[in-house]
């Protein structure tokens, strides 16, 4: 049910016309397009957070923004590798550095 929630403010905090751009991934173009990853993502990690009161860095230029923040979560689910094979759960945790670029 949380992720129901977290998806629902990706989906109130982004623009219609959203240019995700991911690590090793081509660029998704459009909310329901990263509605659609943002989905895969929570049943990969369901415990995903992001901590960002306050941000580790936030700062902004006429209509830009920049923001970096800790992601956390656990490996829960089935992750579709670089090379298109299935990585099953590991059950390990992380802790990186998020940041959004936003216009």
């Amino acid at each position: 049910m949380l992720g129901i929630v977290k998806i629902g403010k990706l989906l109130t905090n982004h623009a219609d016309d959203v240019v995700v751009r991911w690590p090793c991934q081509p660029p998704t173009f459009g909310i329901d397009a990263h509605h659609k990853e943002g989905e895969y993502f929570f049943r990969v990690f369901p415990d995903n957070h992001i901590e960002n009161n306050p941000y580790k860095i936030l700062f902004g230029h006429d209509e830009w923004t920049c923001s970096v923040a800790e992601l956390t979560g656990t490996h829960k689910g089935p992750m579709m590798g670089l090379d298109g094979n299935t990585i099953q759960a590991t059950n390990k945790s992380f802790k990186i550095d998020f940041f959004t670029v936003a216009h």
